[in-house]
């Protein structure tokens, strides 16, 4: 144990800490931005006069599940980081298909076409 790495622990131990401390921190943005997402459509709404449906709503907390099940695999100390990527890829594809492209499901309201038709700011 000569190298500052492994001062306080083995190399594995360093890293498994490292690791869950990036993954947590990953969740933790990943929740954040998508509380500003939201929050910028709140302000779309409100500017529009457009009240969001509970449907709609329900459907919105969707995207914060996989964040928050990350977290609690994280907590339990398995998984966490199979979780997070799927997450991202998960998120990442239906951010895309809903905002760059036309959402295959309706419940979007008054975002049922892609941000280009819309015009939005």
């Amino acid at each position: 144990m000569t190298d500052n790495a492994t001062q306080d622990g083995t190399r594995s131990e360093v890293l498994y800490a490292r690791a869950r401390r990036t993954i947590l921190w990953a969740n933790i943005t990943m929740i954040a931005m998508i509380v500003i997402h939201d929050s910028d459509h709140v302000r779309q709404a409100a500017n529009w006069c457009y009240t969001i449906s509970a449907q709609l709503w329900l459907v919105n907390v969707s995207v914060y599940v996989p964040s928050l099940i990350a977290l609690a695999l994280l907590w339990r100390g398995k998984g966490a980081g199979v979780a997070m990527m799927i997450n991202g890829l998960l998120v990442g594809a239906a951010f895309s298909e809903v905002h760059l492209w036309r959402p295959s499901i309706p419940v979007w309201g008054i975002w049922n076409d892609n941000f280009f038709i819309l015009g939005v700011d």
